[in-house]
């Protein structure tokens, strides 16, 4: 997860009457409290967004909140070279097609669908390899043997109520490589 692009929303600044220096102050407490710096704090600290101590100051939870409200992630395009329509093609062709038994859905969903959780994905958890996403597709696939009754369907595999089976695969390929001698997602039975 790498070449994300903070991207504030100014409008919301001017209602509160925040300056864009004053928010970025805001984002360097969040992670080295007690700072002091040279600068008009006097509408953060009105808002009660940050108070000062004896050492500098720190943001408040409210403080928190705010900065919360004014982000907006987003994939950086310029260094993203993804091409996610072609990825959702390809992530399709992994799982098996017709409909879910016992469901009125269907395996694959239509390609909109699918760049559409794979946009909101991206947004939310950073910019992933497309070779990594589509190992950890085939072996969230694979790993259901025969019987993948109980495997989700291709868009909530990617994103379902704010759980991603997607990321949990990616996550744990990453773990076992690292932690492993490239034995991936197998069990032998002797």
């Amino acid at each position: 997860m790498s070449n994300n692009i903070l991207e504030i929303d100014k409008s919301k600044l001017r209602e509160y009457g925040v300056s864009v220096t004053s928010y970025m102050f805001m984002l360097i407490l969040m992670y080295y409290p007690n700072t002091k710096i040279n600068i008009n704090l006097s509408q953060i600290l009105e808002n009660g967004f940050i108070i000062e101590n004896d050492v500098g100051y720190c943001i408040t939870d409210i403080g928190i909140e705010f900065i919360g409200e004014m982000e907006k992630v987003s994939i950086n395009k310029e260094k993203s070279n993804i091409d996610i329509e072609g990825l959702a093609l390809e992530m399709k062709l992994l799982f098996p097609e017709g409909k879910k038994q016992g469901t009125n859905k269907y395996w694959r969903d239509n390609t909109s669908n699918v760049v559409g959780k794979l946009k909101t994905f991206f947004k939310k958890y950073g910019d992933f390899d497309k070779e990594l996403v589509l190992n950890a597709t085939k072996k969230y696939v694979e790993s259901f043997g025969d019987n993948k009754q109980l495997a989700r369907i291709l868009p909530y595999f990617i994103l379902k109520d704010d759980n991603s089976d997607l990321l949990t695969t990616i996550e744990n390929i990453e773990q076992i490589k690292s932690n492993s001698n490239d034995e991936l997602w197998g069990s032998k039975l002797m």
